[in-house]
Formats: C-alpha cells, sequence, structure tokens
C-alpha cells in the first residue's frame, strides 16, 4: 500500500488534513477494528472497537505510542511482528490474540491483519493493522469442539454396533467393536448390505430403510443371524438425517437368555401355584381341621413366598378386633399385633388387595392417620377375605429386606389362597352350625315323649325317635332305617299312610291334626 505525504507525520489525523467526514462516522459506528501506526510504534488513528479494547477514548490513544503495559507479553509480540513487517514490507495475515481488555478483565479473541504501507519511493512509513472480534466465533468453535469430543466420547462408551447407509444399503461408516464384526470394517464400508447380510435380513433393513426415510420415525425390529456358525439374536433401530441413514445394532443374545430363564421361572413359579390350589382345594373337600389347613397354606406358600412372614387375621365384627387365625412359627417377627387394627381395617375398607414398598407403607400410615407398631417393611402385602357377602379377615405378608420385592405374581398368588380360606372357614362355619343343629335334633329325638319320625321322599324311614323305637319294641332305632310303613303296619294302615305322605310331598301342604288308628 503507497501512502503519500509527509512519512514522519505524527500530528493527530483531522478532516481537514484529507480525512472525510464519512470516514470519521464510519471509525465510530463500525464495528471493525483498525488502527494506523507509523513506524516509530505511535498510533496516528483508531477505530472507537479498536478503542475498547485498550480500555480507552479515542481520544486518549491517538497520537501515543502503544502502551507497553497493555497486556502481559502482547506489547512485546506486536512490536516483534511491526518490524517485521517493516524490514521485509510484506503484510502479516490472520494473526490471532488472546486479548484482556484492562477495565474489564474480560478476555477477548481478535483476528489482525498488518499491511505495510509506502511512500512513492517504496519506504514503509506506516502500518495499517486491520481485523474483527472472533470471540463469539471461537467461543462457538470451542463449542463445537466441545460438542464432537463429547459425541465421540458417547459414541465410543456405547457398546453396540453403529452403520451408516445411504437410503439403498450402501454402508457409508462403521462404529464397532474388534470383536463385533465378522470381518474387517474396510472391508464392508462401500458396499451394500444385500451382499453382507441373509436375505431375509437384508429384506427387513431395507425395508425399515423405506419406512425410516417416509415416516422420519424411528423404526426397530429384530432378528435372528448366525455368527461364526453361532446363532446370535440383534436389535436394530433405525433413524434417519437428510441423506443417511444410521443403525443402531445391539447384540441381544444374552438379554434373550435371561428372558428365557425368567420365562422358565415364571412358568415354574405357576406350576408349583396351581400345585398349591389344588392341594387346598383338596383340604377343603375332605374337610381338613382349620389349623391343619392353615398349616397346609404356609407349607405350601413357602415354596415361592417367603411365608414365614405370613399372618391370617380374622375379623371380629362384634368386638371390633383382629385376632390370628394362622401365622408362621417365627411369630415374634411378624410386623403387625392385633393392636394394630387400624391398618387392617383399611384394607377392608378398601375392599381390594394392596401390595407397598417402604415408602409406600410408611406413606399410607402417615397420610391417613394410622396406627402402627413395629418396624416398617420392606414390601407389604395385605388380602381383605370375604365370604357369604361380608368380610372376615386380612391375609397379610411382609419381606424385611428391600431385595426380596413382593411384585404381581405373589400378590396374585396371595389373592388365590386367601379366597381359598375364606371359603374353609365358611364351609367350617356352616359344619359347626350344622353339627349344633343335628346336637339339636338328637337331643330332641332321644327325650320327647312324642312318637317322632323322618322320611325320605319314597316314604323310607330315615330315623325316628327314641319314644317312637321303644312303641316298636326296637333295642336301636337305626333298625328301621330304609323300611317304609308295610314293613311294620297292616296294609290298609300303610297304603293310607303312604298317600298322605305322597300328597304332601306333591303338593307342599302340611297335614295337621288328622287322627289315626
Amino acid at each position: 500500500m503507497v501512502l503519500s505525504g509527509d512519512e514522519g507525520h505524527k500530528k493527530k489525523p483531522s478532516s481537514q488534513d484529507g480525512y472525510p467526514e464519512i470516514y470519521e462516522a464510519f471509525m465510530k459506528k463500525a464495528p471493525i477494528l483498525l488502527w494506523l501506526k507509523d513506524t516509530k510504534n505511535n498510533i496516528l488513528k483508531i477505530s472507537e472497537a479498536a478503542a475498547r479494547l485498550h480500555g480507552k477514548s479515542v481520544d486518549e490513544i491517538e497520537g501515543r505510542p502503544l502502551d507497553p503495559d497493555l497486556v502481559e507479553g502482547l506489547s512485546d509480540q506486536i512490536g516483534k511482528q511491526d518490524r517485521k513487517v517493516i524490514r521485509l514490507k510484506k503484510p502479516l495475515l490472520n494473526i490471532t490474540y488472546s486479548w484482556v481488555i484492562p477495565d474489564t478483565g474480560e478476555t477477548v479473541y481478535v483476528r489482525m491483519n498488518k499491511i505495510p504501507v509506502t511512500n512513492s519511493k517504496g519506504k514503509v512509513t506506516h502500518i495499517l493493522i486491520y481485523g474483527e472480534d472472533t470471540t463469539e466465533q471461537k467461543e462457538t468453535e470451542e463449542a463445537l469442539r466441545k460438542n464432537v469430543a463429547r459425541n465421540k466420547a458417547l459414541l465410543k462408551a456405547i457398546p453396540d454396533m453403529i452403520f451408516v447407509t445411504d437410503e439403498n444399503g450402501v454402508i457409508a461408516d462403521i462404529k464397532a467393536g474388534e470383536n463385533q464384526l465378522f470381518t474387517k470394517p474396510e472391508l464392508i464400508i462401500g458396499k451394500n448390505i444385500r451382499d453382507l447380510l441373509p436375505a431375509d435380513v437384508a429384506g427387513k433393513y431395507l425395508h425399515s430403510f423405506k419406512e425410516t426415510i417416509q415416516t422420519k420415525k424411528l423404526q426397530m425390529f429384530e432378528y435372528l443371524m448366525p455368527v461364526n456358525g453361532i446363532p446370535r439374536f440383534f436389535e436394530a433401530r433405525l433413524s434417519a438425517d437428510d441423506r443417511n441413514i444410521i443403525a443402531l445394532i445391539k447384540d441381544i443374545t444374552e438379554r434373550r437368555s435371561i428372558e428365557n430363564e425368567n420365562l422358565k421361572n415364571r412358568t415354574l413359579f405357576r406350576t408349583i401355584r396351581n400345585e398349591i390350589i389344588h392341594s387346598l382345594s383338596d383340604a377343603i373337600v375332605s374337610s381338613l381341621p382349620m389349623n391343619d389347613f392353615y398349616s397346609l397354606v404356609h407349607s405350601g406358600l413357602s415354596r415361592i413366598l417367603p411365608a414365614e412372614n405370613l399372618c391370617i387375621w380374622l375379623y371380629n365384627e362384634k368386638e371390633k378386633v383382629f385376632t390370628r387365625a394362622g401365622s408362621s412359627h417365627n411369630i415374634e417377627k411378624t410386623l403387625m399385633t392385633s393392636s394394630n387394627n387400624d391398618l387392617l381395617r383399611y384394607v377392608i375398607q378398601l375392599m381390594r388387595p394392596v401390595i407397598y414398598s417402604k415408602e409406600e407403607f410408611t406413606g399410607v400410615i402417615r397420610d391417613n392417620n394410622l396406627k402402627h407398631e413395629g418396624k416398617i417393611p420392606a414390601w407389604w402385602i395385605g388380602i381383605p377375605m370375604k365370604t357369604e357377602g361380608k368380610y372376615i379377615g386380612v391375609m397379610t405378608l411382609f419381606t424385611e429386606s428391600a431385595e426380596q420385592k413382593l411384585g404381581r405374581n405373589e400378590l396374585e398368588t396371595m389373592t388365590l389362597v386367601s379366597n381359598l380360606v375364606a371359603i374353609a372357614i365358611s364351609k367350617k362355619n356352616t359344619e359347626e352350625n350344622l353339627a349344633q343343629q343335628l346336637d339339636f335334633l338328637n337331643s330332641l329325638m332321644d327325650n320327647f315323649n312324642d312318637l317322632i319320625y323322618v322320611k325320605d321322599l319314597k316314604s323310607r324311614f330315615m330315623r325316628i325317635s327314641k319314644t317312637f323305637a321303644n312303641r316298636l319294641k326296637l333295642s336301636d332305632p337305626a333298625e328301621i332305617i330304609g323300611k317304609t310303613d308295610f314293613d311294620i303296619y297292616n296294609e290298609s294302615h300303610a297304603k293310607e299312610a303312604f298317600e298322605d305322605e305322597q300328597q304332601i310331598i306333591e303338593t307342599g301342604i302340611p297335614m295337621i291334626g288328622k287322627d289315626e288308628l
């Protein structure tokens, strides 16, 4: 660049010295960084944007040398570069500085270009420095760099294979571990998946490619493929950008194995549960004593549940209290006592089975102002028992360890068993009522002086009173069971009695006050 005039000019330029007013306005308003220096390091002209970097005004800088204390080490660096421009008479381009603004301490990044200005004799008389604040660009680049580094770290941390393909299935890039590919990556890139995968698997990929491109939605499918002769299960997740399809491939063979094992365990659980239900059903039919029935419940459930913490609580509606009808032998570990009526009554009020974690159990106690004595269980199940239209008690189960989790299978099993317990209790109550009625009937038959008998629908004797047996001169009333009036009376009387009884059976109308000889 050639500049005419006095090369030793140090006076602050003005608009009268050849700088038009538009230039002055430009220097104030434009965000450009601009310095004009002579060869003795004096700043003859500076833009307001550049002056802000010095922490001073334009008037405080123009006509003075560059402050040697501007930035530690920066003044020396600037001086060396300026001398190089003067010596070589060549520009220095794209010089980047890390600049600390004195009055704020803020660090900014600037990129400068230094151009030598010569006179007509070719001597360097000035240096024109112009540039731009690249702080925002630098921060963007740094954020991008960190983002790229983070993405690389994330990709590296992902144990799955990643394939990038075009819409036709040609592989553009691969990310995979050393032992995940059946060949070297460079032998795969550029090839179509049709040439690398079995036809059925490749077909699934290509079909999903189309769906991904058309819908812009994530596509997922599973497939089985032999690797080194060993069948392996894979899961593919496909997404698309503007040009490529990204496939995340996960080897799920181990997961499938665990799922199959869990399925076997669930099947075994259901098998044992069915055996328990059948055993308890048989016990109900055989009228097993209730204490023995409770023991059977505990021994059966102990095969699949922590039954040592199982309790059966019966509700006394008259006294409004619960009593333990059946529990484990380890009663001292029971988290519930008869004084915990509140929680048991709460379960009955809900009229449905409940399962609580420790936090949920604590919340129920707190939110409903319920009383509870003893430890807070890790898991707790409560099942209301109902029979004949009313609730008769609650079956509970708890664990003290969070690792011994109770879930849906345990809840369903407890519900099934509690129903059988309710049936057994109802049957026992019915049997006790029948026994009481039978005792009453026996007392009636043995002690009344009247002639009492009971016949079936064919007019055969089923039961007669002791007085009637004595009248018939029988040593044991049971001797007449199965016989009719024709076996003990004359035919005329027997026929009349038979016809009367059949009439009562057919009409349901009692016959009262009839005299017989």
